[in-house]
């Protein structure tokens, strides 16, 4: 059978380390760009326009499918009042920066523990414009951190990572703290990759369709002449007999 090939184009390990169990989930294999540098992110509101614009940026430098991803969180008691997410995607930057203290006194102060979780995923394949994924996930805020140790089989739940303060809606635990199992019915990328594979599956199976279900250009033109016909005769296996008599 043939697949797509499928490349991760990222410069972070760990989310590379995340993204590649979850679609292996699925037995799907991301391969990676070694000549991957990044690309221009814009300041906008929607994770859509700067992933659609950084996809085509990409694409006159690696011509083969990809995907790039990113991360918005969005906490009620910074944002609240506004269109804007903070620590929004930035927050790879504001969580070295931010204590689990300051968080906490500014949910105290303003009266909610809210948080949001959104994980956008862009795929690109060639021909075809670019598509963006959401997989979004609510919660909650702790009010304590999860302490637990390092887990060399999911990196993204180490202790110091923001799943250690974050409580998704119906579960008990911050996400960080759950056993690898459980924590895919919580996962917000999962929610963005099951989007992009069932696309990828849609796509693998056009890839594979027999010979008889499409035509190219140059035979179509043999068998019809130079003036295509509106409607070109074809039994379909049916001996000429038309499924519509009227």
């Amino acid at each position: 059978m043939k697949r797509l090939r499928v490349y991760l184009l990222t410069t972070s390990a760990k989310k590379g380390a995340h993204l590649g169990t979850l679609f292996s989930l699925h037995g799907v294999v991301l391969r990676r760009w070694s000549g991957f540098r990044g690309y221009p992110e814009l300041q906008v509101e929607r994770a859509s326009e700067s992933l659609r614009t950084g996809a085509e940026y990409l694409r006159s430098r690696f011509s083969r499918p990809f995907l790039i991803e990113d991360t918005e969180v969005r906490i009620e008691a910074y944002s609240r009042g506004t269109r804007f997410s903070y620590p929004g995607f930035d927050l790879k930057r504001w969580w070295s920066v931010t204590t689990f203290e300051e968080i906490d006194a500014k949910c105290r102060q303003k009266g909610t523990r809210e948080v949001r979780q959104t994980s956008s995923i862009c795929l690109s394949v060639p021909g075809l414009p670019p598509t963006v994924f959401r997989g979004v996930v609510r919660g909650t805020i702790a009010h304590d951190p999860y302490r637990g140790p390092e887990r060399p089989d999911a990196p993204w739940l180490n202790p110091g990572e923001f799943g250690t303060i974050f409580v998704p809606d119906g579960a008990n635990l911050p996400f960080a703290a759950m056993p690898l199992a459980e924590s895919f019915r919580y996962d917000f990328r999962k929610r963005a990759v099951d989007q992009v594979v069932a696309r990828l599956s849609e796509l693998n199976t056009i890839l594979n369709l027999e010979q008889s279900c499409y035509v190219v250009d140059d035979e179509l033109e043999s068998v019809v002449g130079p003036q295509l016909e509106l409607f070109p005769l074809d039994d379909g296996g049916t001996n000429g007999t038309l499924g519509d008599p009227h």
